[in-house]
């Protein structure tokens, strides 16, 4: 049985209480790092993290919305396809979102490797989430 890539990764979160504004985000919104480590090839992965006025982001929901970035633009055609999925009538801020995904994706790959490793370790945190 193959080994699933979700159980050699450590994922922790920590405030981040800079200027949200810098990011495009309002003041309301919180902010955090989160740092994804993967023990087995001792490889690390950090990203930031936006949120609602929540005391503290849960890592795994933190991962899922990471990975669900990066497979939005995976599946994605260019950037007009994105944008229609999305439902985006502004093309800036539908451009700003597009390019946000694809960064993510880039960190992705980089991080965990193939396409197909993505959308795998996307539906084992799902399974660790829904039980």
């Amino acid at each position: 049985m193959e080994e699933k890539i979700f159980k050699n990764l450590t994922i922790t979160v920590s405030d981040n209480d800079g200027d949200v504004s810098k990011a495009g985000w309002k003041d309301a919104v919180k902010h955090w790092r989160v740092i994804v480590y993967d023990k087995q090839n001792r490889k690390q992965m950090g990203f930031d993290f936006f949120g609602g006025s929540m005391a503290k982001a849960d890592p795994f929901d933190c991962l899922d919305c990471f990975l669900s970035d990066a497979i939005s633009y995976m599946n994605a055609q260019d950037p007009f396809d994105f944008m229609s999925d999305f439902g985006y009538s502004d093309f800036k801020e539908g451009q700003r979102a597009y390019n946000g995904c694809k960064k993510a994706y880039f960190k992705c790959r980089k991080f965990i490797g193939s396409d197909d490793e993505i959308v795998e370790l996307a539906n084992e945190l799902n399974d660790e989430i829904n039980g």
